[in-house]
């Protein structure tokens, strides 16, 4: 089963019209329930929610994917979302019985500060949640992320605005945008669920199929009550959203694209090579950043001396990828080829200088530079392979 999803993102700014967002592959189980049809538009939420274990439906073989979701229930999903993470509260409401499903999830979600409750001591565990509540609770299982660009002084760009500063700047001017335009035509400006609706519409958690879609604008329909297709769609659309921002930055180099972590991308200084296409010679080496600034605080040329490498890539010919494989260099390991009969060399230093100024600085950074040597290790060379076309591996 595979799909495209329409998703309401920037579109609510730039003509206000619905781009086509290609879906995440598809998931092949649907559930196995029997009212769930192999092409429903929640098909694939339906199988994404189950893998994941945040639901396996109702009993009885069913989703009963228009069943209107309770408060309780929505936290619960949250919290299996988040990975049923044990909560260090142990206040609770009187409402919420001692030992039930749900008391975790309601602990853990007041913990977190997504939800206080319905006042007093009450959660209501059993109230219909509306649209705008269930996306608002998703949005502060997030971390509210609008609401402290959205509160702050309007931000002026000029020649030397930092990266920061920019992104505020764009995303104050796309919430302005959104009001402005009046593109979701039922979200009154200044309503508690106003900026998690603007979040949704802008990371594509909105779709045309969880949300009503018109020619005049958008409707999230807030006081509806929410249903179940509608709640799974909401979580899937914010996990894709999740990955995506934490995917992996690839990095090209001619034939070869090296994914580095989203947590590594800052920590590493890349030294790229121009050698034509059919020339042998090091590719690019990565080193740790913090190292080579070290070495030059330091009167040090880090090129010279190696500071932080961490590993480089290099081609050879088939002539002398032999000669590196019987010679069983330690520092050298053929581990590609590609068509044209060029093969690909990881090498790591065999004499690395993880340099700091002063030995305290030397033993507080030492578990980044270990997190960044496990990488280029074990991760690097299968990535290349992963992410480049045309290099197959040499064993």
């Amino acid at each position: 089963m595979t799909k495209k999803t329409r998703q309401i993102g920037m579109a609510l700014i730039l003509a206000l019209v619905l781009a086509l967002i290609p879906a995440a592959p598809a998931f092949a189980e649907d559930g196995g329930f029997a009212d769930v049809a192999e092409d429903a538009w929640y098909a694939e939420e339906v199988a994404w929610a189950v893998e994941n274990n945040i639901t396996d439906g109702v009993g009885g073989n069913r989703f009963d994917p228009a069943g209107e979701v309770n408060r309780a229930q929505v936290v619960t999903f949250l919290w299996r979302m988040a990975g049923e993470p044990a909560p260090t509260a142990t206040e609770t409401f009187s409402d919420v019985e001692a030992g039930s499903w749900y008391e975790a999830a309601v602990q853990w979600a007041v913990e977190n500060g997504i939800t206080r409750g319905t006042g007093g001591t009450q959660f209501s565990p059993f109230v219909t949640c509306d649209r705008a509540m269930c996306l608002t609770l998703l949005y502060r299982m997030e971390g509210s992320p609008l609401d402290e660009i959205a509160s702050a002084a309007p931000v002026e760009i000029g020649e030397d605005s930092s990266l920061e500063e920019w992104g505020t700047y764009l995303v104050q001017q796309m919430i302005q945008g959104i009001r402005d335009s009046g593109a979701l035509l039922d979200v009154e400006e200044g309503a508690y669920y106003e900026l998690p609706a603007f979040w949704g519409a802008l990371n594509g958690i909105l779709t045309e199929d969880n949300t009503s879609v018109t020619d005049e604008g958008v409707r999230l329909r807030p006081t509806d009550p929410c249903v179940r297709a509608e709640m799974v769609s909401f979580l899937y659309q914010t996990r894709q959203m999740e990955d995506a921002a934490n995917a992996p930055s690839l990095e090209e180099y001619g034939p070869i694209t090296i994914p580095v972590p989203k947590e590594y991308y800052e920590l590493v200084y890349r030294t790229s090579y121009a050698i034509g296409d059919d020339e042998d010679g090091i590719i690019v080496t990565y080193s740790e950043k913090a190292s080579r600034d070290a070495a030059e605080a330091m009167g040090q040329d880090p090129d010279e001396t190696g500071a932080g490498e961490l590993f480089s890539i290099g081609r050879v010919s088939e002539e002398e990828a032999e000669k590196l494989r019987r010679e069983d260099l330690g520092f050298a390991e053929v581990f590609a080829k590609d068509g044209n009969g060029k093969y690909y060399v990881y090498y790591h230093p065999t004499d690395v200088r993880f340099v700091r100024e002063t030995t305290e600085q030397m033993q507080a950074d030492q578990e980044q530079w270990t997190a960044l040597n496990e990488w280029a290790w074990n991760q690097v060379r299968d990535g290349i392979l992963q992410n480049s076309e045309g290099l197959t591996a040499v064993e």
